[in-house]
């Protein structure tokens, strides 16, 4: 825990961090003299300190906000999913689009056996 500041007493950090506010391209002994002119004796290794403190919160990233949390009946119901819906050529034989459109069905419904699951009940209906 932090020690209590005398009363009456100058924050030296808050007086550095004020400073280069104003000046922010001062150097260490420029703010060290113009302290001291106020009577607030900085040593440079504290001026340091709080310059490079400043510095990195100033190059933070801002955090990611996460989405805001919905019931999970919305989360757990697949949306649907466009599948062109074409008789098998000539020969029998379906085409690579028809393919492309299975596939992305497959990785909808979470895998093979889920679209295979879902095929099943349909050909039950």
């Amino acid at each position: 825990m932090a020690r209590k500041g005398r009363t009456g007493g100058v924050n030296k950090s808050e007086a550095i961090r004020q400073l280069l506010q104003e000046q922010p391209d001062i150097g260490a002994t420029k703010a060290i003299q113009i302290l001291g002119n106020k009577g607030i004796d900085v040593k440079q290794s504290l001026f340091y300190g709080i310059k490079a403190d400043l510095a990195a919160k100033g190059s933070r990233p801002a955090p990611v906000k996460s989405a805001p949390k919905t019931s999970g009946d919305e989360q757990s119901r697949p949306q649907p999913v466009a599948i062109a819906a074409k008789a098998p050529d000539a020969n029998g034989q379906f085409g690579l689009a028809d393919i492309q459109a299975v596939v992305q069905a497959a990785k909808h419904a979470g895998g093979v056996d889920q679209l295979i699951e879902i095929l099943q009940a349909m050909k039950g209906l």
